[in-house]
């Protein structure tokens, strides 16, 4: 089973606001941090707000942060509620319907996410992001040894004779 990727996009954002906490974070952060279009971020947020997924707070110090009834929700919940919006659902309605099969196979999909928190999914998130900046601090550390340092340009580049 696939989700549309505003869909997807949409889970991301929850996500990235639920590892936000309390804090406002502002569209373009999430937009920019998430690979995504400040429109499109904007777009789904405004549809996350609407739904009760999403607080936000206008002005010069404002943003988005997961509402308080979107803390225990559930990603099944979340693709759900999103599924009930028309543009967001128009990818998932083109499926050829075989007699049932496929709305049997969706709920069975659907079960499996409800299941998972956006917590979980948050905790998952911070650990690969904490895992990639160790690998990349071991990275950075080992890729010292191989090479040696250099200072400066060596004379005879700079047109002296040698």
């Amino acid at each position: 089973m696939r989700v549309p990727k505003q869909i997807s996009d949409a889970i991301r954002i929850l996500v990235r606001c639920h590892a936000a906490g309390d804090d406002l974070i502002k569209i373009a952060v999430v937009a920019q941090e998430l690979g995504l279009t400040k429109q499109m971020a904007l777009k789904l947020s405004n549809i996350l707000r609407q739904l009760k997924f999403l607080d936000s707070v206008r002005g010069p110090n404002g943003g988005i942060r997961l509402s308080t009834a979107a803390k225990d929700a559930t990603v099944g919940g979340v693709v759900r509620a999103l599924l009930t919006r028309p543009e967001l659902s128009q990818v998932a309605r083109q499926v050829v319907d075989l007699d049932g099969l496929y709305d049997e196979a969706f709920e069975a999909f659907l079960a499996v996410l409800d299941r998972q928190q956006l917590q979980d999914l948050a905790d998952r998130s911070a650990q690969s992001a904490t895992s990639a900046q160790k690998l990349r601090s071991v990275q950075k550390d080992t890729s010292t040894l191989s090479e040696p340092r250099r200072r400066g340009t060596p004379k005879r580049l700079r047109g002296h004779p040698t």
